[in-house]
């Protein structure tokens, strides 16, 4: 079958330091991970591919508006669990089984993490 079009949908909620105004636009940098995809037929021949995105690290950008990185609301077990898998670049069960097999590497992970 043909895709026919392919989108994310966006799930994230953090706190934010200060009030915004309804109407105005403001630039969002969202950094997170894929947790799922769904695949709809199209009746036709064709597939709708959606994506589901959830952030876990964001920052609100523009002039006049003071930097600041959002503060996650995410659960520190899904943050562990992507920062896992970011920096062993593997699925999150391979990089478990390898840091659980090798105490000195989880040590390692640990202390560079802190």
């Amino acid at each position: 079958m043909e895709i026919s079009s392919r989108y994310i949908k966006l799930n994230a909620a953090f706190e934010i330091p200060f009030d915004l105004t309804i109407g105005r636009d403001y630039p969002i940098e969202l950094q997170g991970s894929i947790t799922a995809c769904t695949e709809k037929d199209g009746q036709d021949g064709t597939l709708e591919r959606e994506y589901r995105f959830k952030a876990i690290l964001g920052a609100i950008k523009g002039e006049g508006i003071p930097s600041v990185k959002l503060k996650d609301k995410t659960s520190k077990s899904f943050r562990l669990r992507t920062m896992i898998t970011r920096e062993f670049d593997l699925n999150y069960e391979q990089a478990m089984d390898g840091l659980m097999s090798d105490p000195v590497a989880l040590q390692e992970f640990i202390e560079k993490q802190l």
